[in-house]
């Protein structure tokens, strides 16, 4: 295992990460990607609330039911303690 992080073997780095900027905000690079990235998720929430409203109500249709009383219920008597 190598103890040398950066050996200098005469290859150059393939992948190099940017330096990091401290305290600078490109806004003219950001403002219209939130932009953008507000647009296609408006446009998602609207794409499913049509796909859900074109779906209709999660209801079977009406059915006329008939409550039958199976049980009768009478009320004890209350006793005193």
């Amino acid at each position: 295992m190598a103890t040398n992080p950066d050996p200098d073997n005469g290859r150059r780095k393939v992948v190099a990460a940017p330096p990091l900027a401290r305290g600078e905000v490109n806004l003219v690079k950001i403002i219209p990607i939130w932009i953008t990235s507000a647009v296609i998720h408006a446009i998602l929430v609207a794409a499913l609330y049509f796909l859900l409203a074109s779906l209709g109500p999660a209801s079977a249709t009406d059915v006329p039911t008939e409550v039958a009383k199976t049980a009768s219920w009478k009320t004890p008597p209350r006793t005193r303690t």
